[in-house]
């Protein structure tokens, strides 16, 4: 008999469980509604992807406003990202006419409801990985943010071809950030000098070439070895612009995974120094 009754309360307790989770779901129906809702005003997508599924209305889309992250706008490496949640939980990340699937939900949180996003790893799409709390939802914008211990970041999405009066907190670095973005997207440079502190290593990296491409995604090759893959972003603040280098931490791709500032550039070259100010490494990269 006692064994039944152990039996009967953990049955209840489960059922509870559940009972409470599907309560949680049931909590944020206007969050889903405007985030998976069409847009009739917003125009048909100028271009239409390649494959023979049909493409989403741009009038579903979601736009990236603004993204501030770790003290630096980020938002250029997004501008022409396009964001399309499904019912089911799925999220279409849309870039010219290719495509990255990820997935996202909501969850109730005190003080706030937070929007998880989740991207697979390889695109500059990961950086926006993260539990948003939702500080202000519109029909048209949403307002998302996230703090830890030093920084306060913050995301803002706005639908199709909406505007928003937010701006970003920085604007003294914008216009060198925009041109190191144009600069660096879609080219090749070979890396002319490393300093690690005061040890020369240029010789590490001599007949390679750092790659950048879309979604973010950068490659040093060099012929005769298996190329390091990584991801790379342009952002600014009131005094610095900054070119993050993320590669996995093993081999030459140590050297490269830092976050270097721009401290001048010129037609062909960029010459980047460290932004840990205990150890400051320092690299000059030529135009191929």
């Amino acid at each position: 008999m006692k064994k039944l009754s152990i039996i009967t309360l953990v049955i209840l307790s489960f059922s509870c469980s559940i009972a409470d989770d599907t309560n949680q779901i049931q909590e944020n129906p206007q969050i889903e509604d405007v985030l998976t809702s069409n847009n009739p005003n917003a125009s048909e997508p100028s271009n239409p992807p390649s494959s023979n599924e049909p493409a989403p209305n741009e009038g579903e889309a979601w736009r990236i406003h603004l993204v501030v992250e770790d003290g630096f706008d980020v938002t250029k490496n997004f501008k022409n990202v396009r964001l399309f949640f499904d019912e089911s939980g799925s999220l279409e990340a849309r870039l010219g006419d290719e495509s990255i699937s990820g997935r996202w939900r909501i969850e109730s949180d005190s003080p706030r409801d937070e929007l998880y996003l989740d991207f697979p790893n390889g695109t500059i799409l990961k950086e926006l990985d993260d539990d948003w709390y939702i500080i202000d939802l519109g029909e048209t914008e949403i307002v998302l943010e996230y703090k830890d211990d030093e920084y306060e970041s913050e995301l803002v999405l706005i639908k199709g071809n909406q505007e928003s009066s937010i701006v970003s907190p920085f604007s003294g670095q914008e216009e060198t950030s925009v041109a190191l973005f144009s600069k660096v997207s879609d080219n090749s440079f070979g890396i002319n000098s490393y300093m690690d502190d005061d040890d020369n290593k240029t010789q590490l990296f001599d007949g390679g070439r750092l790659v950048f491409d879309d979604w973010g995604q950068v490659t040093f090759e060099r012929d005769g070895q298996d190329p390091i893959k990584g991801i790379w972003l342009v952002g600014f603040n009131d005094q610095n612009v900054l070119l993050d280098l993320d590669f996995p931490s093993q081999g030459l791709g140590d050297y490269l995974d830092e976050e270097w500032l721009l401290q001048s550039k010129s037609e062909t070259l960029l010459q980047l120094i460290e932004k840990d100010e205990d150890d400051r490494d320092r690299m000059e990269l030529i135009l191929r």
